[in-house]
């Protein structure tokens, strides 16, 4: 950037923040004083209305002053007549005064007189209940302790809030003493408040200090009032400003929120005057910049240029002799002079630099950074064979492309060229030229001022010493190979000789040991000391080997052959404890320089091999057994190619044919034939485990079974082992006790009819036995005692009797599907009552205590007999087994849907292995039981089966000694 620009657009950037600066500091002396003076206004506006309404409240005080010590007020609490009343307190005393109210107080407390006057529609209104209950005796509102004492302000109600004002009642001489109390008050409604704007010329809000559903931004106002009892606020749109004073009520609490407003004059005034003070500082910015502009272009920037284009021709023409001509007598005449004399020095020392660099051996070539040529020298140009017409080019790219074409590795030099032209990076390159020659290239980068200017290119050749080089890297390379080998060579035979598992033993033509590894070692337990030099046959060979040892061993020290050379054989040897011991042995011969043969041994110990071996036999013949033994079919198919493998007796005894002619087959044209295509295991990647399927047998039968298959691998191959059994017996089986059962069922069902009708044959005749027992009862003055307790034991007996066959009738009825329920909607409390009525007397004569804890209405929709009879059947068992003195709690209370009663005693308790029995018919827990107590076992089984039928549910929790809970469930709506 030019320094004209750059001068400019820094007076343009300080123009700029002194023209922030005074905004800045306008805005704040003017607007923030113009904002305080609105700020103060509408404060005072606040104070103005406050005090109109304390004015009013004054004013009000002052009117029950003079009303409270008059001598007929204080006559009329005394006296409570009615002339007062008609002559003092008329509707026109209201608007007169404009109150809403007055109440009149004794001195207990007790209002004496109210009214209540409606000011706008200018007729007596009902008391608000709300106010008078502000006005209890011993309210604050009627407490004065003395003739003077005043009490005064604001009062809030539910409906509306008030000024009012209360004093003591003492007379025309105000000495007392105080008769009673005198308060009146006026309603702050809208024409109050319209009174106040009139008065204060201001527009007036009242809020509640209390309300919940006011605007967010209007409760931020709020708590900023509550914290500073004064607060002032610009509307959203900055159009207007509110102002805020917070109101106490006679209780000193925060009451009323006063809301007023105005518009924003005296700010908006601020902000035209600020306006006009910023286009006037621009005007005079810009005239001034515009001055000063034109000086510095006449007086400074125009000889600026001149001596910038005289710098640029001397640099371009690169003529070291030109000189600057600048006129004047200041700075710039004076760097003119100075850059002349530099000139003049940089030409001396040019001419010495230039024959220096002529001398050297080495090819130089300098260029600056716009890709002019300053110097080649004379070993640059013979070097690269410059033509006549480029060794006086300026052009830099002409050469290059000249030395580029010389060079093998054209494209790598010159993007290293590239990468560093401009740069301050140093770098040396190999340059192989065509013609075989090699040379070193040097890039430097020349530095002026901190400033990269151009580069210096060096071509130092080197062809003779790359060529010592390569041939001495060829000869080190081959002596490093050799040595390598022979390195690995012996690494490797160390390591696999010493760590080897398996036994290395080498030994002489004579037999000797001259090898011993530590596998040896640990197979035969002899140290490599201990062999070293002896022979090896007699150590480690049984007896029963050394004759052949020996008489083969000839053959070999004079061929290298024998009858194990090249084989592996399992022999027996001997440990040094004399054991034996099976081994698998491999000998090599090794025919050495001299012409002698040695033997390479190597020996692995099997022991543990034969040991598995042993016990593969073992457990695959103790398998076998146990396949061909089973009762279901196994058959191993190959996963691929889905053939039969291998087939139990089982398998083909149910296929009816030979194992031989089974194996091969695919596994689908016996099992699963409907599969093919889409096996369950291969093709969809199932689990087939006892799942019924379909085997065919060799008459084409199609045999029902129960199949499972699992997959396994046997020596890398996929295998699927499929087990199965014949259906056919066990579907016969369930077919025979299906019948079975229907027959039950149909048995069952006639006796439950058969006992159904016997019931009603039973119950007649009973009924009659009864009858006429019960009316000698009604004539006992005729009979004896004994022919009394005669005719009791018949009614007893005869009723005890009947009890039974209901019941039978009852189960029988619901066992043969006979019974239906009658749905209707009931009281469950009233239930429980009728129960209780006719079992308590029962209970007192044991003394038992029974105690009822329900929930309060609750309704059920059910068969209210059949509720009843399970509500009976229940209690009046743990009425029978309670024993004398014992408690029975009976509980109901809804939970969700369903209706949960407990009924827990605390009697004889029923053992946990006899509970199973306590739902079934005609059966009791205990036979002892049966003669202490009476019954037929079929009370809980109709409870059960009542329950059932509403779609509940029962349970029972019981110990011997410690009592019985029975814990019913019925839906509220059946």
């Amino acid at each position: 950037m030019k320094v004209y620009n750059k001068t400019m657009i820094t007076l343009g950037v300080a123009f700029l923040i002194m023209l922030l600066m005074i905004t800045a500091t306008v805005n704040h002396l003017l607007l923030d004083g113009y904002e305080q003076i609105e700020e103060q206004e509408m404060e005072d506006n606040v104070i103005r209305i406050e005090r109109a309404i304390q004015s009013d409240i004054s004013y009000l005080d002052t009117t029950v002053y003079d009303w409270a010590a008059w001598d007929d007020t204080y006559r009329f609490i005394e006296t409570n007549n009615s002339e007062y009343i008609e002559s003092n307190l008329a509707d026109e005393t209201f608007s007169l005064l404009d109150i809403n109210f007055m109440l009149f107080f004794d001195s207990s407390g007790n209002i004496v007189y109210s009214k209540f006057y409606d000011l706008e529609k200018e007729e007596t209104i009902t008391p608000p209940k709300n106010l008078v209950e502000l006005f209890q005796p011993g309210s604050y509102l009627l407490e004065h302790s003395d003739t003077r004492s005043n009490i005064s302000g604001l009062l809030m109600s539910s409906t509306s809030p008030m000024i009012v004002a209360s004093r003591p009642v003492t007379g025309t001489n105000k000495q007392g003493p105080i008769k009673g109390t005198l308060v009146m008050g006026r309603y702050l409604d809208e024409s109050m408040i319209m009174s106040l704007e009139e008065n204060t010329l201001l527009p007036v809000e009242l809020l509640y200090y209390r309300n919940t559903d006011l605007p967010d931004r209007l409760e931020y106002d709020i708590v900023e009032v509550s914290n500073n009892n004064y607060s002032v606020s610009v509307s959203e749109n900055s159009e207007t400003v509110s102002g805020y004073g917070l109101m106490y009520d006679v209780f000193g609490n925060p009451a009323l929120i006063l809301r007023t407003q105005m518009d924003r004059d005296i700010y908006f005034s601020g902000l035209r005057i600020m306006d006009s003070i910023f286009y006037l500082v621009i005007g005079i910015f810009l005239i001034v910049a515009l001055l000063i502009s034109w000086i510095l272009k006449k007086n400074l920037f125009s000889r600026l240029n001149l001596l910038g284009e005289s710098v640029n021709a001397v640099g371009s023409q690169g003529d070291l002799s030109s000189r600057l001509e600048i006129g004047g007598d200041d700075e710039l005449s004076t760097l003119a002079d100075n850059i002349n004399g530099m000139l003049s020095s940089l030409e001396d020392t040019s001419l010495l630099l230039n024959s220096t660099i002529e001398t050297t051996v080495d090819g130089i070539i300098i260029v600056d950074n716009e890709q002019h040529v300053l110097l080649i020298n004379s070993s640059y140009k013979q070097i690269c064979d410059l033509p006549v017409e480029l060794q006086f080019e300026r052009d830099a790219s002409k050469v290059l492309a000249h030395f580029l074409e010389l060079v093998d590795n054209k494209e790598d030099l010159l993007g290293k060229i590239n990468d560093r032209r401009g740069s301050d990076l140093k770098g040396k390159t190999l340059v192989k030229f065509k013609d075989g020659r090699s040379f070193e290239t040097y890039s430097l980068p020349i530095v002026m001022e901190g400033d990269v200017a151009g580069r210096m290119h060096i071509l130092h050749e080197i062809t003779e010493v790359i060529q010592r080089e390569e041939e001495l890297k060829q000869q080190i390379m081959i002596r490093e190979k050799i040595e390598k080998e022979l390195l690995i060579s012996e690494e490797k035979f160390s390591k696999i000789a010493t760590f080897a598992y398996d036994a290395m033993i080498m030994i002489d033509s004579k037999g000797k040991t001259i090898f011993w590894n530590q596998a040896a070692t640990r197979i035969f337990g002899y140290k490599g000391s201990e062999v070293a030099g002896r022979d090896i046959h007699s150590l480690l060979s049984p007896e029963r080997y050394l004759n052949n040892f020996r008489k083969n061993f000839d053959k070999f020290v004079s061929t290298g052959e024998g009858n194990a050379v090249g084989h592996t054989l399992e022999l027996e040897a001997r440990r040094k404890d004399g054991t034996e011991f099976p081994i698998e042995l491999s000998l090599s011969s090794i025919k050495l320089s001299d012409g002698s043969w040695n033997a390479v041994a190597i020996i692995r110990d099997i022991t543990e091999r034969k040991q598995l071996d042993s016990m593969e036999k073992e457990i695959l013949e103790r398998l076998t057994t146990i396949i061909n033994n089973v009762d279901s079919g196994i058959m191993m198919i190959d996963a691929v190619t889905k053939e039969i493998v291998d087939v139990n007796p089982v398998a083909a005894r149910l296929i009816g044919l030979p194992k031989e002619e089974i194996v091969g087959n695919l596994c689908h044209n016996f099992v699963c034939p409907a599969d093919k295509g889409k096996c369950p295991i291969v093709d969809l990647n199932q689990k087939v485990d006892k799942s019924e399927r379909i085997l065919l047998t060799r008459d084409g039968e199609q045999l029902p079974i129960v199949k499972s298959v699992v997959s396994v691998k046997m020596h890398e191959k996929e295998y699927l082992i499929e087990s199965f059994y014949d259906l056919s017996v066990r579907m016969k089986v369930e077919e025979t006790l299906v019948k079975a059962k229907i027959a039950a069922e149909e048995s069952n069902q006639s006796k439950s009819e058969f006992l159904a009708n016997m019931s009603h044959e039973l119950r007649t005749p009973l009924n009659a036995i009864i009858g006429f027992s019960d009316m000698l009862q009604l004539n006992e003055d005729r009979f004896t005692d004994k022919e009394k307790r005669y005719i009791g034991n018949i009614s007893s007996s005869g009723r005890h009797l009947l009890d039974i066959i209901n019941d039978i009738l009852d189960l029988s009825k619901v066992e043969a599907g006979m019974t239906s329920l009658n749905i209707e909607e009931f009281n469950v409390s009233d239930v429980v009552d009728e129960v209780l009525k006719s079992l308590i007397p029962i209970g007192n004569k044991k003394n038992l205590g029974i105690n009822v804890e329900a929930d309060e209405g609750i309704i059920i929709n059910a068969d209210r007999l059949k509720f009843k009879q399970i509500l009976y059947n229940i209690i009046g068992n743990a009425v029978k087994f309670t024993p004398e003195d014992g408690n029975i709690d009976i509980s109901a209370h809804v939970s969700g849907t369903s209706l949960h009663i407990i009924i827990k005693d605390d009697g004889i308790g029923i053992p946990s292995e006899d509970q199973k029995y306590l739902f079934e018919p005609f059966k009791q827990v205990d036979s002892a039981l049966n003669r202490s107590y009476e019954g037929t076992g079929l009370g809980l089984a109709i409870v059960k089966r009542y329950i059932e039928m509403h779609g509940g549910k029962i349970r029972v929790e019981s110990e011997p000694g410690r009592g019985s809970s029975f814990i019913l469930e019925l839906p509220l709506n059946y």
